[in-house]
Order: C-alpha cells, then structure tokens, then sequence
C-alpha cells in the first residue's frame, strides 16, 4: 500500500545505472564492487555461524542471516541431507542487468560452508530467480549446506535448466 502513495523507482535508476557503467567499460568495477559486497556478507555471516554452538543453532543463524538478507529461505532437514530453498531474490533488478550477483552468491554459499556448489534442475519461482540448494548429508554442519548448481559469471555459459531472461 505505501509503494502506491509513494513510488519509488530506485530499482529502475539502479538498472540504468548499471547499464551505464556496462556501456563506459567499467566492468571490473563493477565486479570489483559486487565481490566486496559478497565477501562483506561471508564475514557476517561467518561471525554468525561460528558463535552458534550446536548444528541446530548453526542452521537458525543461516536461516536468519539470510532472512535478514531478504532471501526468505526455508531450511529443510531430512535423511538426504540439508536443503536450502531462497524463495526471493533480493536482486531482482540487479540480476537483470547483471549476472555477477548469481555466480558471487553460489561463491559465497561454497566459501562459507566448505563445500561445492551444485546446480539444481529445477527453481520454484524462476521469475524472482529463487533456487533450490540440496547436497548430501554431512557430519559437521558447517559443510551442511550448500548451492545446488554452479553458477557461471556474467561471461561464461548459462547454467542448464535456468529460464533464459
């Protein structure tokens, strides 16, 4: 309701903005940015994990990291393994101008926890560009989780199975 009684176009500036920087050739700035805003959230979100004590608290400080980063997730634990499911892309706008957000985050889920990330086959909702994370069951919990499908960079091959934008 309040969107209605005061527009913002913030996401449309944001988009022309990065199209602009794109058409001036400064694509290593671009990255250079997108990698220091990852890694700033990977020293967050490591402080948060290392604090939590037990694999229960370790999965609600990722769950809560990532809710506060506007993912919505659900964190499903069963015998196959851990599951993790961004139901939002906070991006939206960002992604559609560039594709760097994506392949730092799957780089952001591998660093933080240790394991590869791997793609999955199918996403939810592929218009907000959620994905589905699963990987095998492990014993410590800081290798848990993890990215189903290895997102490439903005230069390199589209990942199978994603919707073409």
């Amino acid at each position: 309701a309040g969107a209605q009684l005061f527009p913002n176009r913030d996401g449309m500036l944001l988009g022309r903005l990065l199209d602009f920087l794109k058409e001036e050739g400064a694509e290593e700035l671009l990255r250079r940015f997108f990698e220091r805003y990852w890694d700033e959230r990977l020293q967050a979100a490591r402080q948060r994990l290392t604090s939590a004590q037990t694999p229960e608290a370790r999965l609600a400080a990722l769950r809560d990291f990532l809710e506060e980063e506007g993912f919505m997730p659900e964190i499903v634990v069963s015998e196959q393994g851990v599951e993790i499911r961004e139901c939002n892309c906070p991006f939206a706008e960002t992604v559609r101008h560039t594709r760097l957000p994506c392949y730092l985050e799957a780089r952001f889920f591998e660093q933080l926890l240790g394991r590869e990330a791997s793609a999955s086959p199918t996403s939810p909702t592929a218009a907000r560009r959620a994905a589905m994370r699963s990987i095998p069951r492990p014993r410590r919990l800081n290798r848990a989780c993890g990215r189903s499908g290895r997102a490439r960079p903005e230069t390199g091959p589209r990942r199978r199975g994603r919707a073409r934008e």
